[in-house]
């Protein structure tokens, strides 16, 4: 499947897998996460509100500069 972008992303709490894709066309990073309303990350995004996070909450992505720009359903297995 192909990637989508961040603007179509589920914000309902499922889990689905996110990228950055640079200028080159090369994925930075792929993380499985999940949007969290209430997730703060007070080191990175002071008074930001709302971001994604890991199934285990060890670490957060903002939206905006540097966050993700693509994503894609978790495929069937990979939970």
């Amino acid at each position: 499947m192909d990637w989508r972008t961040i603007d179509t992303a589920p914000r309902d709490g499922t889990t689905i897998l996110l990228t950055a894709i640079e200028d080159s066309g090369e994925l930075f990073e792929v993380h499985p996460m999940q949007w969290s309303h209430a997730m703060r990350n007070e080191l990175f995004a002071p008074g930001v509100v709302g971001m994604w996070t890991a199934s285990d909450g060890g670490y957060t992505w903002r939206e905006g500069e540097g966050g993700p720009t693509h994503w894609k359903p978790v495929a069937e297995g990979m939970h």
